[in-house]
This record gives structure tokens, C-alpha cells and sequence, in this order.
């Protein structure tokens, strides 16, 4: 019944409210679900979103095309978000909307994890996989990515500041291309055959990360932390999602002004 508006505060949450505390979440949710109100999209008045991710597995691309958030297969389903608790994800309703966040971005997902919760809980839920864990301090920091990338490998890049090396932008972007007869990247001044189930996680332990506007279109923010009010006014990707968290809003008023136009 409330499917498509619910399906839309959710796209919003996955796509602008990771770096977010739980205050700021509610509030915005809350602003969107009332704009969703006064334009007659029905949504549920006590929304969550891993009530909604959490019920089946939707492939939202049949439905919208809405910002980083299109054409896969949302995951949240109760079993496997048990599994995310088994491996160390603590289970208040922020710490699972995190894990939701995380699995369900297209970006490479960031953590600010100044407690090292998110990190727990990758290396657990990873393990069987062979993660490979990764510092820009390693002397094999290039080669050891570089294998988790031509095998298929999860990897964690820890301890990053507040840059990101620029020899990664392909991989944050996936910018892969057709090479030999194969499916490559350029990771620095090599190409390297992209494995499709490789995957890159990117942990900072800084609790006020002053991150560029340039890094935050090629990453997904995450904040993880048991401080239920920690940036504040002083996270300086703050005016940038705040910004971003009222494009729905921009969107339904423009289907008002839509709809008032058609029928004037």
C-alpha cells in the first residue's frame, strides 16, 4: 500500500543520509515524508528503512531512477541482516539502517568509525572471503590491492585521512573498460583485470573527517558510531548533503508544478 513512497524515502536515505547521526536522519526523514503527504504519495507515517529493505528484495531500477540508488538488488532481508548481527554489527536500528546503507550503495562505501565497530564487523563478515586488509603504509599497498581486484576479493583500505589516494579514482568510480578481450582498470599507471565480485571498503577513524566535495561524489558515507549526536555543525560535508538531502524535496515540488502545468 505504501510502497512507492516508501521505496522513495528509501532510495533518499541510501543515497544523502549515511554520514548522518540519528538525529539529523529523523529529522530529515521526517521533512520528506510530510512533503510526501502534501503530494498524496503514500508512505508510512512511522517509516524505517530496514522495515522496508528488510521485507523482500526489490529491484528499485523497475521503479525509479533516483541518484546512486538504481538498478539492483537491494539486500536487507531479515537472515541476512541476522548474519551482519553474528558477524559484530550491533543491533540498535541505527547500527542496521548503517549496514543496509552499506550494502545497498553503488558507491564504494566510506565508514567514519572512530570506535572501530565497522571494522569488526567487515573482517567477521568478510573472513570466508579472504578480505584483504590494506594500509596506505604497506609497502605492498598497490600489490595486495591490486590481487583483491584481479581475484574478486573483498578489500579494506584503513586508517585513511582526510584524502584518498588519486591512483584510486578508477576503482572508486569503476571505471572499467574493455581490454584484450577482458574487463580491466587502471589502478595508478596499470591495467589490471577487474574481477566482478571484488569489493572495496574504506575505513577512517578520524571523528571529524574534513573530506572534499570531490571525494564525497565518489564515495558513500557511513557514519558508525554509539554517539547518538556527534558531528554537529563542524562535519564540513555538512552544507554538501544538506544540500543534497533536500533534492527530494526539489523533486516533489517540481511534480507539483508538474502537475499544475498540465492541467492549466
Amino acid at each position: 500500500m505504501f510502497f512507492v513512497g516508501d521505496v522513495l524515502l528509501s532510495a533518499g536515505t541510501v543515497a544523502y543520509l549515511g554520514a548522518f547521526d540519528v538525529v539529523f536522519r529523523e529529522e530529515i526523514t521526517a521533512d520528506w515524508i510530510e512533503k510526501c503527504q502534501e503530494q498524496e504519495i503514500k508512505c508510512s507515517e512511522e517509516f524505517t528503512l530496514t522495515r522496508t529493505l528488510g521485507k523482500d528484495r526489490i529491484l528499485l531500477g523497475n521503479f525509479l531512477h533516483f541518484g546512486s540508488l538504481c538498478y539492483f538488488l537491494l539486500s536487507g532481508d531479515p537472515v541476512e541482516i541476522r548474519q551482519w548481527q553474528i558477524a559484530g554489527l550491533p543491533k540498535d536500528r541505527f547500527s542496521v539502517d548503517n549496514g543496509v546503507i552499506v550494502a545497498n550503495a553503488r558507491r564504494w562505501p566510506l565508514m567514519i568509525d572512530p570506535q572501530g565497530q565497522a571494522a569488526k564487523w567487515v573482517k567477521n563478515l568478510e573472513k570466508e572471503s579472504h578480505l584483504e586488509v590494506i594500509r596506505y603504509t604497506d609497502p605492498d599497498y598497490v600489490s595486495a590491492l591490486q590481487s583483491a581486484i584481479e581475484s574478486g576479493r573483498p578489500a579494506l583500505l584503513e586508517d585513511v585521512a582526510c584524502e584518498l589516494d588519486p591512483g584510486l579514482e578508477p576503482v572508486l568510480l569503476k571505471q572499467t573498460f574493455q581490454h584484450n578481450g577482458a574487463e580491466c582498470i587502471l589502478l595508478g599507471d596499470q591495467v589490471v583485470e577487474y574481477h566482478r565480485d571484488f569489493k572495496l571498503y574504506i575505513r577512517t577513524e578520524l571523528r571529524n573527517p574534513h573530506f572534499s566535495p570531490e571525494i564525497a561524489v565518489k564515495v558513500r558515507y557511513s557514519t558508525v558510531t554509539a554517539v547518538a549526536h556527534l558531528w554537529g555543525e563542524s562535519f564540513c560535508y555538512l552544507p554538501l548533503a544538506s544540500k543534497q538531502c533536500n533534492f527530494l524535496t526539489l523533486f516533489l515540488s517540481l511534480r507539483t508544478t508538474r502537475s499544475h502545468s498540465s492541467t492549466s
